[in-house]
């Protein structure tokens, strides 16, 4: 819990700098523990990349309220 509170935090101070992200929670430990010599002692929980994005899309389309939320029943 508290590294996705940290790392949602950090996606969020980047965005207000101008930064992309992407947050990676499906990759191979045993791999990432070689390449960055990463002790066995240290658990790997997620990874997240910046850099500065090539553009910048709008919003995405969103599906109206009415076909999401339900009141007292389906």
């Amino acid at each position: 819990m508290d590294v996705a509170i940290a790392l949602q935090n950090m996606v969020l101070a980047a965005e207000a700098q101008g930064l992309g992200s992407c947050w990676i929670g499906d990759f191979d430990e045993k791999e990432l523990r070689e390449l960055l010599g990463i002790p066995e002692d240290l658990k790997v929980v997620a990874l997240v990349s910046f850099g500065y994005p090539a553009e910048k899309p709008g919003p995405r389309t969103k599906k109206p309220l009415e076909e999401i939320v339900h009141y007292n029943r389906f």
